[in-house]
């Protein structure tokens, strides 16, 4: 039996969104949890969970569940700079 977060999921890799012009699966975009996002910035996943407290990180819940866009990240911290 699938759950939600399955059902979520596997719509997120059959959508397809532009980016800069070119075709890109969201799924290719999508991290999974603090430690993934963690990793694509360069911190810790304690400084991501605390910087999605205060707001200043751009996140999808969904239950328990965290979810980062790359595409998000990186123009968050290019307009940071």
């Amino acid at each position: 039996m699938n759950t939600p977060l399955d059902m979520f999921e596997l719509w997120m890799q059959r959508i397809h969104i532009r980016i800069h012009g070119g075709l890109c699966m969201l799924a290719d975009d999508l991290l999974a949890g603090a430690n993934a996002a963690a990793n694509f910035i360069g911190v810790t996943p304690r400084a991501v969970y605390h910087l999605v407290e205060g707001g200043r990180l751009p996140v999808v819940r969904m239950g328990k569940r965290l979810y980062f866009r790359k595409s998000e990240l990186e123009r968050a911290f290019s307009t940071a700079a």
